[in-house]
């Protein structure tokens, strides 16, 4: 399994680079899948029905994908901002943007690896990032998704988890517990 910085440098976002993605990092094929707005509009189409749910007060398509364009924006802003340590996000930190993944099974025990899901700060949140954290810090990401109910059980919320599952236990298996072992 390959892995490259996400943003050139070798501070704290690394991603995998997936054989089925034809040699484009993880990153990458997200972030144009998540700002193309046919693929967003099919996107929503397909789960119209939870757009109508209470949590997203029945807005309509459109608005979702406007949601969706800014998320990303500030999403990718917020990680550019802290891997270049930016003076306007003195203070900003990981744990600001990320959080423990809440599924026990997911968590190694006696590691200090642990899984992450990055949060935006606009509500509705619709994206999700999901990752490793290896034990220097870095965060290895492994996938993301466009989360619109509540159920972990959607089968692109559960491909995703299968993904970080896997590549945690391909880090275990190659004794990889920092971002060098990642070269």
């Amino acid at each position: 399994m390959e892995f490259v910085p996400i943003f050139g440098s070798t501070d704290k976002f690394w991603c995998p680079v997936y054989e089925q993605d034809n040699g484009d990092d993880l990153f990458t094929v997200l972030f144009d899948k998540w700002t193309d707005t046919e693929y967003l509009k099919n996107f929503f189409i397909e789960h119209k029905a939870d757009l109508t749910s209470p949590y997203w007060n029945g807005i309509n398509i459109d608005k979702a994908i406007q949601l969706v364009l800014e998320e990303i924006t500030y999403l990718q802003e917020k990680l550019i901002c802290i891997e270049d340590r930016h003076d306007e996000c003195d203070g900003v930190e990981i744990e600001d943007i990320f959080e423990d993944f809440r599924d026990s099974e997911l968590i190694f025990k006696g590691s200090q690896r642990k899984f992450k899901k990055g949060k935006i700060d606009s509500y509705p949140k619709f994206l999700r990032l999901y990752g490793v954290e290896l034990e220097d810090g870095t965060i290895l990401i492994t996938g993301g998704a466009i989360k619109i109910s509540f159920e972990l059980e959607r089968n692109h919320i559960k491909d995703e988890i299968k993904r970080m599952k896997r590549v945690a236990n391909y880090l275990k298996a190659e004794f990889i517990h920092t971002k060098e072992g990642l070269y």
